[in-house]
């Protein structure tokens, strides 16, 4: 078969006083050819050095009949006018109606990238994804990832919603374990939820997503589950530069300091002489002016049950934030919604005890600090002979 010339080609000829090498163009195997009636066809193609020989490969995603999508990479080896094609290696086939994604990306940190192919298969009760990554090992070529994961349909959210982040069911290839410039194949399969009592009813926040996580390990050439379940965060706090006080108990060892009380630690806690508290101020100090929509205060000591019960504890605060916001919150009626407030609600303490209030703003706010301001106290639960002059603040926090 003779190859037809171009005009383009004939200029490079005239230029290059030669032929020049023209990568020739996979129009699939002999049996894909022969069976295109039946509906076999490529789909995609991509031109890929998946081995880091310098020779660049043929990726292609093919229909090969009853639905089934399959991934392959070809070598073309022989004359460059008579030779053929042969297949390196091919994924599993899957049965799929579309290809959401085909690319190459450099995903376990070797010198050559990772052939990327997911495949979408919708049906009325829910979407099939498959994933496939197919690269380089010490034994050649190889699938080094399959795996299906389920989309159900979307449930219609009751009341409003509130997102942080992106908690849809969807695949992501990325470094989320830490830095060590290898991707991991990772897998959102829905969101966790916070839901706060508002003005006209409950509103739902999604303040991030269960995820199963699947990295490369290189002694096995492959990819495997490294963990199931686990949340990412869409709403963590943010960074502190800087915490001041109006007042503290008294700087010895073993007292409190202004910046324990946000310091992400219920062991410690920012400590005030309780006649003296009403009035007393905690600013904390962002870094950069981050945009703020939720606050969290832990109104007590939240060490133990012990110090919870024996301090004195927050009834009733203040929160201004540097971007002219402000509000009140009184604990005992935390069904008043405060102005600029969209939801707003108090939970125990993870370890069972205590409580924790959490904020909602209606909008966010970009702000480089805020201040915290005691109103009131509750007395303590004293036992006879125990006696605490303190009231705590354990934590406040911005997310």
């Amino acid at each position: 078969m003779k190859r037809l010339l171009t005009t383009a080609t004939c200029l490079a000829m005239l230029a290059g006083g030669g032929t020049p090498a023209l990568a020739k163009k996979y129009r699939g195997s002999e049996d894909e050819l022969s069976a295109r009636k039946a509906g076999r066809e490529v789909l995609k193609e991509l031109d890929i050095d998946l081995d880091a020989d310098g020779t660049r490969e043929t990726a292609v995603v093919e229909r090969i009949g009853g639905g089934r999508l399959v991934a392959r990479v070809l070598r073309f080896e022989g004359d460059p006018e008579e030779g053929r094609f042969t297949e390196v290696v091919a994924g599993t086939p899957k049965k799929a109606k579309r290809v959401a994604r085909f690319e190459a990306r450099p995903m376990v940190g070797g010198p050559s990238p990772e052939l990327v192919v997911v495949l979408e298969d919708p049906s009325p009760d829910e979407v099939a994804v498959s994933v496939r990554v197919i690269g380089a090992t010490d034994a050649g070529l190889q699938e080094l990832f399959a795996d299906t994961f389920l989309v159900p349909p979307k449930a219609e959210a009751e009341g409003p919603e509130i997102t942080f982040g992106d908690a849809s069911p969807h695949v992501v290839f990325a470094d989320v374990r830490g830095g060590d410039g290898q991707e991991e194949v990772v897998w959102y399969s829905g969101p966790q939820t916070l839901v706060l009592p508002g003005k006209d009813g409950p509103v739902r926040f999604v303040i991030g997503a269960y995820r199963s996580v699947f990295a490369f390990v290189p002694e096995k050439g492959r990819f495997e589950r490294v963990a199931q379940g686990e949340v990412e965060d869409f709403a963590a706090a943010k960074a502190v530069s800087e915490v001041k006080a109006s007042a503290q108990v008294p700087k010895i060892w073993g007292t409190s300091q202004p910046f324990w009380g946000a310091d992400g630690d219920l062991e410690t806690s920012w400590n005030v002489p309780a006649k003296e508290a009403k009035g007393q101020t905690l600013t904390v100090r962002l870094k950069g002016s981050p945009e703020v929509r939720m606050v969290r205060v832990v109104p007590g000591c939240g060490g133990s049950e012990v110090d919870w019960r024996r301090h004195q504890r927050i009834s009733k605060f203040r929160v201004v934030l540097g971007s002219g916001q402000r509000f009140e919150v009184d604990r005992t009626a935390l069904d008043e919604l405060p102005a600029g407030v969209e939801a707003m609600g108090e939970f125990p303490l993870e370890e069972g005890f205590g409580a924790q209030v959490l904020i909602a703003l209606k909008r966010p706010a970009s702000t480089p600090w805020i201040r915290f301001e005691i109103l009131g106290l509750e007395k303590p639960e004293l036992r006879k002979g125990e006696r605490v002059e303190e009231a705590c603040l354990s934590e406040v926090s911005f997310h």
